[in-house]
């Protein structure tokens, strides 16, 4: 079994904000930011999720959810790992025009088991397979409209800076 190496950081070691957004026909930009390129396992994620709402829709909830993705060969799996929920369905709440959330997501100490069907028997087999972590932020609007924002995979790596 080959797993492929996803973890691999430049030198030297930059850290820095990663910013993503996403914006609907209402005008409503869904932003999150991470605070560092990498991380290592059993880490937990800093995430900062930020919406603005310049028309004051009615926003029911925000949820972020981190995600472990395997590929083996063509098929492709994936598993929830952690997540937040943020309700905002209070009336002081929903019509906001600017909000603010932070949350840790914890990544595993080490990746969960992918299982797959061997389809030969008695012989050597080469099987591809590629694991990556990606954070999924939600935000649901009361009247149907709701935004999605995948980040990039997360890197995870298992080296050490010298």
């Amino acid at each position: 079994l080959f797993i492929s190496s996803k973890g691999s950081i430049p030198y030297p070691l930059v850290e820095g904000d990663f910013s993503a957004h996403v914006i609907n026909q209402h005008e409503l930009c869904l932003q999150a930011t991470l605070f560092r390129p990498y991380f290592y396992p059993g880490e937990e994620i800093p995430l900062r999720v930020s919406y603005s709402n310049p028309q004051q829709r009615a926003i029911r909830s925000i949820t972020v959810t981190l995600h472990q993705f395997y590929r083996i060969h063509h098929d492709q799996y994936h598993a929830q790992l952690d997540g937040k929920e943020w309700t905002l369905d209070h009336p002081t709440l929903t019509t906001q025009r600017d909000w603010l959330g932070e949350v840790l997501l914890q990544l595993p100490a080490r990746p969960l088991p992918a299982s797959y069907k061997i389809n030969s028997v008695g012989t050597t087999q080469t099987i591809e397979c590629e694991l990556d972590y990606r954070i999924v932020i939600e935000l649901n609007e009361k009247r149907g409209d709701d935004l999605q924002l995948t980040l990039p995979p997360i890197e995870v790596t298992y080296q050490t800076s010298s």
